[in-house]
């Protein structure tokens, strides 16, 4: 009752009950065999079947006798809500997969499979998904000798195709649902269907080099990569005139490529101390190739201007911005880029609108990786673990709050907007200051809130785990084998010129790329501190 949606009716009450149940059938064929002690053959072929069923009741209420403690909906002066929903999907798949190799030199795997989702129409239910891929060690191979040097060298290539289904239950299907008007109950169409509808087709193509150095002190392999999503399962925008603003159905098309490096080494080994480190970098290029509505806005929340686009040519998490021109030395006034007259205007000149926004940078590194360490000295062990990732951009959508620089939102002095961070100490004070902060106003608003102003260079390096350890190890026979102790933190430190908490954290939760490199006040990853010990037997 205290809170502050539930003081003003007294206190409100939500009791809900999920129930679901999952069953799955699984059944393998293996076949295994050695030709001639050479010819190795691996096959197997399944039948697998999966229903899942869910059910969903929930009741709300509001008003209790105040000063009660009575909580339960039953004592609520009113029902105010209730809902029971059922839904229920399954999945039948068969699969056939063979692999071959002779003498541990030549290497080759096909795989097929025939997935039926209840998710579709019977015009589109099964998918068949193919993948094949091939090796050659060719160290193995004669001309290659004893190299003192290269050791090891293995090429490799594999292409397949995986299915998705993941659109939600009964989108194949127009029907309809429960409604009330005026308290009359009535009926309703839910969804308009689409009876093409079938599965998202996923392409992967993936040439790698592996090799070792040195009797395998130095390792380390070189991967192209190249993916592209089509028939993706998409909410494509459709007339109002429908009674609906989108309709599931397959469009559209992503491509990611790119490459991918690791190299991992010991580079001191002595009798007493150990150094292991890897290290990896991944360059990839995203790329919409294809979209049923190109150019298409989208904003990460309802209630604000678009933040991203959707056009071909540009990766996916593109944003869509005004751009900022930065601070008028002489006035102080925020400078914007106006589309229209190829000018620059101030905030308050009513010039500045949603039609001036254009592309402005990308929620997608250029490029990304990590570097291990693992050292070992007596019986003392370290990890240093980092992360890095270099060229992504995140639209800081917060600053635009806590960096009002005064404005009261509505234009009056008896309520400011919100409180300011110190780095508005820094805003420009007198003619001829050189900042990108703009002036103090009350009256005027001296920014644009879907503007470059607040979207950052979100390149970071991560320290992301610290581990320290000991372990005791008893010189004559006991119970035990060691004790090892440690200490360990997670996400020690960040260095990144982001201004927000976390250069890493999305506000929309990351599951949806077109919305992606969102920070609306997200909550930044914890800090962890864990110290315990491990006893070995």
């Amino acid at each position: 009752p205290i809170t502050a949606d539930a003081q003003a009716v007294n206190g409100r009450a939500y009791k809900g009950n999920f129930e679901q149940l999952t069953w799955l059938n699984e059944n393998i064929l293996t076949f295994s065999k050695t030709f001639n002690g050479a010819h190795n053959v691996n096959a197997i072929a399944g039948f697998t079947m999966q229903e899942s069923k869910a059910d969903n009741t929930s009741i709300t209420g509001q008003g209790f006798p105040v000063g009660s403690g009575l909580k339960k909906v039953s004592s609520a002066a009113l029902i105010t809500n209730g809902t029971n929903q059922g839904t229920s999907y399954g999945i039948m798949s068969f699969l056939a997969r063979i692999n071959y190799d002779y003498k541990g030199k030549y290497f080759i795997s096909a795989t097929v499979r025939d997935d039926g989702s209840s998710r579709f129409p019977k015009s589109g239910r099964y998918g068949v998904f193919p993948s094949f891929s091939a090796g050659w060690t060719i160290s193995e191979e004669d001309f290659f000798g004893e190299g003192k040097v290269l050791n090891y060298l293995k090429l490799r290539g594999s292409y397949g195709i995986t299915g998705d289904q993941e659109i939600g239950n009964f989108q194949n299907v127009s029907f309809y649902q429960p409604a009330k008007y005026n308290g009359t109950p009535g009926l309703k169409p839910r969804n308009i269907a689409d009876p093409n509808l079938s599965w998202q087709s996923n392409k992967q193509l993936n040439i790698g080099l592996d090799w070792e150095l040195f009797g395998g002190r130095v390792t380390g392999s070189i991967d192209y990569f190249k993916s592209n999503k089509t028939n993706l399962l998409n909410n494509s925008n459709i007339a109002g005139t429908t009674g609906f603003s989108t309709i599931t159905t397959n469009a559209g098309e992503i491509q990611n490529r790119g490459w991918e490096f690791t190299i991992g080494s010991t580079p001191v080994v002595t009798e007493n101390f150990k150094w292991n480190t890897n290290f990896n970098i991944s360059f990839i290029k995203n790329e919409v190739i294809s979209w049923p509505n190109d150019g298409q806005l989208v904003s990460a929340y309802n209630d604000i201007a678009p933040t991203h686009v959707i056009k071909v040519g540009q990766p996916m998490g593109t944003f869509w911005a005004v751009k900022y021109l930065g601070v008028d030395p002489q006035t102080g006034d925020a400078l914007f880029y106006d589309l229209q007259t190829k000018t620059a205007q101030t905030a308050s000149s009513g010039l500045i609108d949603s039609e001036d926004a254009q592309i402005a940078g990308k929620a997608i590194p250029d490029f990304f990786g990590g570097w291990n360490n693992t050292l070992n000295y007596k019986n003392f062990d370290a990890l240093f673990a980092f992360q890095y990732s270099v060229g992504n951009k995140v639209y800081n959508l917060i600053r635009a709050t806590y960096e009002n620089l005064g404005w009261s939102n509505e234009g009056g002095l008896s309520s400011v907007y919100a409180n300011n961070w110190v780095g508005v100490r820094d805003r420009w004070k007198k003619p001829g200051d050189v900042t990108d902060v703009p002036r103090a106003s009350f009256i005027n608003q001296n920014y644009v809130e879907n503007s470059t102003m607040f979207i950052e260079d979100a390149s970071f390096l991560r320290i992301r785990t610290i581990s320290l350890g000991y372990t005791f190890k008893p010189k004559a026979a006991s119970w035990f084998d060691s004790i090892r102790i440690y200490g360990q933190v997670q996400n020690a430190f960040v260095f990144t010129k982001y201004i927000g908490f976390d250069p890493e954290v999305s506000s929309t939760g990351g599951g949806n790329p077109q919305t992606a490199g969102i920070d609306y006040a997200a909550y930044p990853q914890p800090r962890t501190f864990t110290f315990g010990f491990n006893f070995g037997l």
